[in-house]
Protein backbone atom coordinates (compact mmCIF):
# COMPACT_ATOMS: atom_id res chain seq x y z
CA UNK A 1 0.00 0.00 0.00
CA UNK A 2 0.97 3.42 -1.06
CA UNK A 3 2.24 5.76 1.68
CA UNK A 4 0.50 8.69 -0.12
CA UNK A 5 -2.61 6.99 -0.48
CA UNK A 6 -3.94 7.31 3.18
CA UNK A 7 -6.31 9.73 4.30
CA UNK A 8 -4.16 10.64 6.69
CA UNK A 9 -1.83 12.01 3.43
CA UNK A 10 -4.51 13.48 1.47
CA UNK A 11 -5.74 15.15 4.47
CA UNK A 12 -2.61 16.73 5.24
CA UNK A 13 -1.92 17.68 1.44
CA UNK A 14 -5.03 19.33 1.45
CA UNK A 15 -4.19 21.31 4.73
CA UNK A 16 -0.58 22.38 3.23
CA UNK A 17 -3.06 23.47 0.17
CA UNK A 18 -5.17 25.60 2.36
CA UNK A 19 -3.00 27.52 4.34
CA UNK A 20 -0.66 27.96 0.91
CA UNK A 21 -3.59 29.47 -0.62
CA UNK A 22 -4.26 31.46 2.36
CA UNK A 23 -0.55 32.72 2.44
CA UNK A 24 -0.54 33.59 -0.89
CA UNK A 25 -3.75 35.55 -0.42
CA UNK A 26 -2.76 37.30 2.65
CA UNK A 27 0.51 38.59 0.54
CA UNK A 28 -1.45 39.53 -2.08
CA UNK A 29 -3.64 41.85 0.29
CA UNK A 30 -1.71 42.85 3.34
CA UNK A 31 1.42 44.27 1.81
CA UNK A 32 0.51 46.55 -0.75
CA UNK A 33 -2.14 47.49 1.57
CA UNK A 34 0.88 47.93 4.37
CA UNK A 35 2.38 50.00 1.82
CA UNK A 36 0.17 52.81 0.60
CA UNK A 37 -0.73 53.15 4.09
CA UNK A 38 2.60 53.57 5.44
CA UNK A 39 3.69 56.06 2.70
CA UNK A 40 0.25 57.77 3.15
CA UNK A 41 1.10 58.38 6.53
CA UNK A 42 4.56 59.29 6.22
CA UNK A 43 3.11 61.62 3.69
CA UNK A 44 -0.13 63.08 6.03
CA UNK A 45 3.19 63.78 8.57
CA UNK A 46 4.68 66.06 6.49
CA UNK A 47 0.99 67.80 4.95
CA UNK A 48 0.74 68.30 9.23
CA UNK A 49 4.18 70.23 9.36
CA UNK A 50 4.04 72.12 6.10
CA UNK A 51 1.95 74.96 7.65
CA UNK A 52 3.69 75.73 10.50
CA UNK A 53 6.68 76.24 8.26
CA UNK A 54 5.23 77.94 5.60
CA UNK A 55 3.91 80.15 7.91
CA UNK A 56 7.36 80.97 9.75
CA UNK A 57 8.75 81.44 6.32
CA UNK A 58 6.25 84.09 5.44
CA UNK A 59 7.11 85.99 8.55
CA UNK A 60 11.09 86.04 8.76
CA UNK A 61 12.85 87.82 7.06
CA UNK A 62 14.56 86.17 4.44
CA UNK A 63 18.27 86.66 5.55
CA UNK A 64 17.20 84.29 9.06
CA UNK A 65 15.88 81.57 7.17
CA UNK A 66 19.95 79.81 7.53
CA UNK A 67 19.43 80.15 11.05
CA UNK A 68 16.08 78.75 11.45
CA UNK A 69 15.75 75.62 8.59
CA UNK A 70 17.75 73.03 10.72
CA UNK A 71 14.68 73.73 13.50
CA UNK A 72 12.27 73.64 10.69
CA UNK A 73 13.50 70.16 9.53
CA UNK A 74 13.97 68.82 12.67
CA UNK A 75 10.86 70.12 14.02
CA UNK A 76 9.20 68.29 10.57
CA UNK A 77 11.52 65.47 11.02
CA UNK A 78 12.18 66.02 7.22
CA UNK A 79 14.73 67.57 4.98
CA UNK A 80 13.58 71.31 4.28
CA UNK A 81 14.33 72.83 0.68
CA UNK A 82 13.49 76.14 -0.02
CA UNK A 83 13.43 76.90 -3.97
CA UNK A 84 13.14 80.41 -5.32
CA UNK A 85 11.99 81.28 -9.01
CA UNK A 86 15.66 81.26 -11.14
CA UNK A 87 13.43 83.29 -13.94
CA UNK A 88 11.18 86.00 -11.49
CA UNK A 89 9.50 87.11 -14.97
CA UNK A 90 7.97 83.43 -15.65
CA UNK A 91 5.08 82.20 -14.36
CA UNK A 92 2.82 78.86 -15.14
CA UNK A 93 4.33 76.00 -17.11
CA UNK A 94 7.99 78.51 -17.17
CA UNK A 95 8.77 78.54 -13.47
CA UNK A 96 12.22 77.37 -13.10
CA UNK A 97 13.27 76.60 -9.69
CA UNK A 98 16.74 76.82 -8.17
CA UNK A 99 17.72 75.36 -4.72
CA UNK A 100 17.92 78.94 -2.55
CA UNK A 101 18.33 77.16 1.12
CA UNK A 102 18.39 73.32 2.31
CA UNK A 103 18.69 72.23 5.84
CA UNK A 104 20.87 69.54 4.05
CA UNK A 105 24.20 71.10 4.30
CA UNK A 106 26.21 68.71 2.59
CA UNK A 107 24.67 69.20 -0.94
CA UNK A 108 21.88 70.22 -2.47
CA UNK A 109 22.45 68.81 -5.88
CA UNK A 110 20.02 65.97 -5.30
CA UNK A 111 16.97 68.15 -4.97
CA UNK A 112 18.04 70.91 -7.96
CA UNK A 113 15.03 69.34 -9.79
CA UNK A 114 12.22 67.92 -7.88
CA UNK A 115 8.72 67.43 -9.58
CA UNK A 116 6.77 67.84 -6.53
CA UNK A 117 8.34 71.25 -5.86
CA UNK A 118 7.88 71.65 -9.63
CA UNK A 119 4.69 70.82 -9.24
CA UNK A 120 3.47 72.78 -6.80
CA UNK A 121 5.20 76.18 -7.88
CA UNK A 122 3.65 75.63 -11.45
CA UNK A 123 0.22 75.09 -9.42
CA UNK A 124 0.40 77.37 -7.13
CA UNK A 125 -1.09 75.09 -4.70
CA UNK A 126 -0.33 72.31 -2.74
CA UNK A 127 1.61 69.46 -4.08
CA UNK A 128 3.09 65.74 -2.88
CA UNK A 129 3.91 62.65 -3.60
CA UNK A 130 6.75 59.94 -3.38
CA UNK A 131 10.34 60.25 -5.49
CA UNK A 132 13.47 58.26 -5.97
CA UNK A 133 16.80 59.71 -5.73
CA UNK A 134 19.60 56.99 -6.17
CA UNK A 135 18.60 54.12 -4.47
CA UNK A 136 16.16 55.95 -2.01
CA UNK A 137 12.52 56.04 -1.73
CA UNK A 138 11.23 59.52 -0.88
CA UNK A 139 8.02 61.33 0.91
CA UNK A 140 7.55 64.71 0.25
CA UNK A 141 5.02 67.88 -0.27
CA UNK A 142 5.64 70.92 -1.22
CA UNK A 143 3.84 74.54 -1.57
CA UNK A 144 4.82 77.94 -2.69
CA UNK A 145 5.28 80.71 -0.13
CA UNK A 146 4.42 84.65 -1.45
CA UNK A 147 7.44 86.44 0.37
CA UNK A 148 9.21 89.63 -0.45
CA UNK A 149 12.31 89.02 -2.41
CA UNK A 150 13.53 89.51 -5.80
CA UNK A 151 12.65 86.36 -6.98
CA UNK A 152 9.13 85.99 -6.12
CA UNK A 153 7.96 83.64 -4.39
CA UNK A 154 9.46 80.54 -2.35
CA UNK A 155 8.41 77.11 -3.02
CA UNK A 156 9.35 74.41 0.31
CA UNK A 157 9.73 71.24 0.25
CA UNK A 158 9.73 69.02 3.13
CA UNK A 159 11.50 65.90 2.02
CA UNK A 160 11.70 62.89 4.52
CA UNK A 161 13.21 59.42 3.53
CA UNK A 162 10.85 55.78 3.60
CA UNK A 163 13.16 53.40 3.99
CA UNK A 164 12.01 52.77 7.92
CA UNK A 165 8.41 52.69 6.14
CA UNK A 166 9.63 50.04 3.28
CA UNK A 167 11.88 47.94 5.88
CA UNK A 168 8.71 47.27 7.50
CA UNK A 169 7.02 46.31 4.66
CA UNK A 170 9.92 44.26 3.36
CA UNK A 171 9.91 42.69 6.59
CA UNK A 172 6.21 41.50 6.28
CA UNK A 173 7.00 40.44 2.91
CA UNK A 174 9.36 37.80 4.50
Amino acid sequence: MNPFRSVGAMLSLALVVVVALALALVYAVVVPSLRNRLVDAKLNQLRGSLPAITTDVSQTPYQFWGLNKQGWASGANARVVLYANANPAATGDNVSLSVYDDSNTLTSVDVASDRVAERAAKSLAEASGTVVRGDNQFAEVAKRVDVPIPTGGIVVLLSASLDDALANVRTVQQ
